[in-house]
């Protein structure tokens, strides 16, 4: 190993451990209300208690009965599965569960030094990307949820870097398995198939070798589709009402209203500011390093636009951790656009540097900034001591035959096994729901229909007479 290689090791080493103890302020005990997060905890459990088909029945008929779309059937079953030997060992124990989905946006890093190292003479271009990514805000903080985005950023970036490995019987295999348990983690992993297919296009074209060795592209896919039939055999397939969803909003004021969200989120990553203006450039040096590099990259591009494609028609958005897969290629293409330009003009390199420290100079301590402001904010909300009683008091009171409408229906679920509907009080009396859960700052006044069965200091429970 040379002495370069071996201080290159150190840097990122160092860069690791400097975003791991950011990453500990901010990670605190309990959770935001969210929702998905109580999910995929109850996919786990289920996993643990072999009742994945008894949860499917429970959550789809808390979804066709709830006033609204909030969510899926079930998750897809990747990140349930990582998840699974976590609430074996520890039950639910939140500060371990947002460790172990941070420690997949750690260990992420190394995967980005590894793929684009080889792409820069300058070891300086490749830490900047690892900088701006390890020290961003919206990722640190984000470590306070549980949630699968980490674990695909994790399994989706390892799979673009398996895709470059020597094409051998084996690691055709372990490409296969990547891309599918990208795609068993979370559904929008599907893009990764295309972009292999034209990444082996590529090569199939360009490199001068036996037949013999070209039939070994078909491994992967035949790898994943062994592993889809067998989880459509053994697993329910939970995204049915999402898909529908899909097909009921897709409209082209959607994917406006998309694309102008998705390009303040980037505006805001790329700038620090929502401005158009701002992000334009950077939208061009994106393009003219896509554009400098396409030959070598062109199924990266297919990766990035499919992503992108699929966010546009998606009628949820949920920030910028939709778009965390696509943001290190992004600002890998940025790069290469600035060196085309500077190459061009034939300016020093030395100049570049000296922008990017100059960018990461603003950037890097703003964003460190708003990572302190979250360390001293109050994140719990779903289990705090006082909803605790409520948990207790529903799951000691209320038969598991009975259900609850609540605005967090998974959540209570999670916490009760009593099973939940999302609605208000305005549909109350014409749900399935027997008792009512309402927070009193919504300004809700159930008390004068139902008798009150359990009252805290910020919630009422209600019941049917």
């Amino acid at each position: 190993m040379r002495l370069n290689q071996i201080k290159e090791k150190y840097v990122l080493l160092l860069i690791m451990l400097v975003c791991a103890a950011f990453i500990f302020i901010c990670i605190k005990k309990g959770h935001n209300w969210g929702g998905d997060f109580s999910l995929y905890i109850a996919q786990a459990k289920s996993i643990n208690n072999s009742s994945v088909h008894r949860l499917y029945e429970l959550n789809k008929y808390s979804m066709d009965h709830s006033i609204r779309d909030i969510g899926p059937y079930l998750y897809p079953f990747g990140f349930p599965v990582l998840l699974s030997p976590v609430y074996y060992l520890f039950g639910i124990n939140f500060i371990v569960m947002k460790w172990f989905c941070s420690l997949f946006f750690l260990f992420s890093l190394p995967l980005i030094f590894k793929l684009f190292r080889k792409e820069f003479q300058n070891s300086f271009y490749v830490f900047f990307i690892i900088v701006i990514i390890a020290f961003n805000a919206e990722f640190i903080t984000f470590c306070d949820n549980i949630l699968s985005d980490f674990p695909f950023l994790f399994f989706s970036l390892l799979s673009i870097l398996l895709m470059k490995r020597e094409n051998t019987i084996f690691n055709q295999l372990i490409l296969g398995m990547g891309v599918y348990f990208s795609y068993f983690i979370r559904d929008i992993g599907i893009v990764l198939v295309p972009t292999l297919m034209l990444f082996h296009f590529y090569l199939f074209v360009t490199q001068r070798s036996a037949i013999k060795n070209k039939v070994y592209y078909l491994i992967p896919y035949f790898v994943f589709g062994l592993f889809f039939i067998s989880a459509s055999l053994l697993l329910p397939m939970g995204g049915q009402n999402h898909y529908s969803m899909l097909a009921e909003h897709l409209s082209i004021e959607q994917i406006r209203e998309n694309i102008f969200y998705y390009s303040e989120l980037l505006s805001i990553f790329f700038a620090g500011t929502f401005s158009f203006l701002a992000l334009l450039p950077f939208i061009l040096l994106i393009i003219s390093g896509m554009h400098a590099t396409w030959r070598e990259t062109f199924y990266l591009h297919a990766y990035i636009i499919l992503t992108l494609a699929v966010l546009l028609i998606w009628p949820a958005s949920q920030g910028l951790r939709f778009l965390f897969p696509v943001l290190p290629f992004l600002l890998f293409f940025m790069l290469k656009g600035f060196l085309f330009l500077f190459e061009k003009f034939r300016l020093p390199q030395l100049y570049f540097i000296f922008l990017l420290i100059i960018y990461a100079g603003f950037s890097i301590p703003q964003n460190l900034k708003s990572v302190i402001a979250f360390s001293k904010k109050e994140s719990n909300q779903c289990y705090t001591p006082e909803t605790i009683q409520i948990y207790s008091y529903i799951s000691k009171n209320i038969p598991r035959s009975e259900t609850v409408g609540f605005v967090k229906p998974a959540v209570l679920r999670l916490f009760t096994d009593v099973n939940s509907i999302y609605i208000d009080e305005a549909h109350f009396a014409a749900s399935p729901a027997t008792y009512f859960l309402t927070d009193k700052n919504t300004g809700t006044d159930t008390t004068n229909r139902y008798p009150v069965v359990y009252e805290s200091e910020n919630y009422i429970l209600v019941k049917k007479q």
